[in-house]
């Protein structure tokens, strides 16, 4: 995950070794759901915004199949938020406006008016800033100066180019966006399963 490469630029730009106390690993694991909730959450987003589309030209979707229904999305979303803001909280505060900000660009790249996952441009940049978050979120985790300037420009920006370039190419030639081929992984539909599952309790 992105979030890894972020917590260990700490150790490696500012020689700080990654704190391994109880508590320490404990956000670690936090820091983890959240980054999989907000995912998560952009991937129910994202579905019930496409479920016309998703009928026609992709569906094997769980919202077209039939896995869920719309409502049972809806429940899930607001349990989803719920637990994103106690995580948030529980983590501190540059790490909770990242992860609104992971969220924001998640609403503009899959709802109207602006659905920005339909241009291959803009498609290939919410991607890549989506990309640059998340490793921001892991390094604003650790470093004990939370000042997000200290990571190097010109590394984020070298993985920026490289998230862009990839999911440019790839929406080009199969007209996909790529997060579509991610969050199809079966591993999602039984984290969405297993939320629904606990809410019918």
């Amino acid at each position: 995950s992105l979030v890894v490469v972020g917590m260990f630029a700490v150790y490696y730009l500012e020689d700080i070794f990654i704190p391994n106390r109880f508590f320490d690993i404990v956000s670690y694991i936090i820091m983890f759901l959240v980054i999989s909730l907000n995912w998560t959450l952009a991937t129910i987003v994202n579905d019930i915004a496409d479920i016309d589309i998703d009928a026609v030209s992709n569906k094997n979707r769980p919202l077209v199949k039939g896995d869920f229904s719309i409502d049972e999305f809806n429940k899930i979303s607001v349990l989803i938020s719920i637990l994103l803001l106690i995580g948030t909280l529980i983590l501190n505060y540059s790490v909770a406006m990242l992860m609104i900000l992971y969220q924001i660009l998640f609403l503009i790249y899959s709802l109207e008016p602006m659905r920005l996952k339909n241009n291959f441009l803009t498609n290939g940049l919410i991607i890549a800033s989506v990309g640059i978050i998340t490793i921001l979120s892991g390094y604003m985790l650790i470093t004990p100066s939370q000042l997000i300037y200290q990571f190097p420009i010109s590394i984020l920006l070298l993985i920026f180019i490289f998230i862009f370039s990839f999911s440019f190419s790839f929406f080009s030639a199969f007209n996909v966006a790529p997060v579509v081929i991610i969050s199809s992984n079966r591993s999602i539909v039984l984290l969405l399963k297993s939320i629904l599952f606990l809410l019918k309790k």
